[in-house]
């Protein structure tokens, strides 16, 4: 079995590929170039050069002897831009590369096609009550419209054609080399930086790229996977400020926090151009992951202490967050 993983450059991508290889299934890395020296080694089947994923990309050598496909890449670079680009076409460019994908992947026969999609389909705060898989989506914001869109096209994909299809909506995915929060909050604590997370009483789900990479194996080929979508979590929501302690005892540091009232940090949000970044730190987030482990037979493999243990191993990493 040839597994095909579209991004598999990046930071989840990476980490992926590894995954598979340790579980025995072949691997064809879908990058934008190939790397002239690669971090490790070699997938199994090989590079297949696509440039930026769009509607003409040529997947033919790619999808040679696939039996599934994990697409992992999306057009980031583009969702980012939407509040000077148009968001209609942003969408449908993002749902337009992906469905040119799928139906490639059916002319070469393919089985099977795991998309990664986003927590944010099902909304930005989850309130009291945690997100299942089946509630109604309430998507926010470009990147998350697309990723529900691909989800729909996906799904009214399958009703006509031979392919079984499987979605994954992470969290907050945090690991070696993540950006975003989680870069941010490791950063400050190396500086010994503090912090006004104190008074934060949120509770947010998280995934490691561990516990994420290993659920995505499991959805390769198991057969309750097919035509499904899935929340995932490390399985222990914690609060902002617990994450930060426990980020800083995997770091061998002390957190610096100190109590500011979370209505006090949304307002300064607002009024500096951050409030999604403070949304997102003082906010509820909970994905319930009872269809998941039930389903798939599956739970979380690391805890989140030993998944920020496993992330700091990689002194390269430590030495990247400290110079951004």
């Amino acid at each position: 079995m040839c597994v095909l993983v579209t991004g598999a450059g990046g930071f989840i991508g990476s980490v992926l590929v590894g995954v598979l290889e340790g579980a025995s299934y072949r691997v064809r890395s879908a990058v934008r170039v190939v790397p002239t020296t690669p971090a490790q080694p070699a997938p199994s089947c090989g590079y297949f050069e696509c440039g930026d994923i769009d509607a003409e990309t040529d997947w033919r050598e790619g999808l040679r002897d696939v039996t599934a496909v994990i697409h992992l890449a999306a057009r980031a670079h583009l969702v980012g831009k939407s509040a000077t680009r148009d968001s209609i076409a942003i969408r449908r460019a993002e749902v337009e590369a992906t469905m040119h994908l799928a139906a490639a992947a059916v002319k070469q026969g393919v089985g099977r096609f795991i998309y990664l999609s986003s927590i944010k389909v099902n909304g930005e705060e989850s309130d009291a009550v945690p997100f299942t898989a089946g509630d109604a989506p309430m998507p926010q914001g470009v990147y998350a419209e697309s990723k529900f869109e691909t989800e729909q096209a996906l799904f009214r994909f399958v009703e006509k054609h031979d392919i079984k299809v499987t979605v994954v909506r992470p969290p907050l995915v945090y690991g070696p080399y993540a950006k975003g929060n989680f870069a941010l909050l490791v950063r400050a604590v190396l500086r010994g930086m503090p912090l006004p997370l104190r008074a934060v009483k949120n509770k947010r789900s998280l995934v490691s790229v561990f516990n994420l990479c290993d659920l995505v194996r499991v959805c390769v080929d198991h057969p309750s996977a097919a035509n499904e979508i899935f929340l995932v979590s490390d399985g222990d929501d914690v609060s902002t400020p617990e994450f930060v302690e426990l980020i800083a005892e995997a770091l061998h540091c002390r957190a610096r926090l100190f109590p500011v009232p979370p209505t006090a940090l949304k307002l300064a949000g607002f009024m500096t151009g951050r409030r999604q970044q403070m949304r997102r730190l003082c906010g509820n987030l909970q994905a319930d992951i009872t269809k998941t482990r039930d389903c798939l037979t599956w739970k979380p493999q690391l805890s989140i202490m030993e998944s920020l243990r496993r992330s700091f191993m990689d002194g390269r990493y430590l030495a990247y967050v400290r110079s951004r």
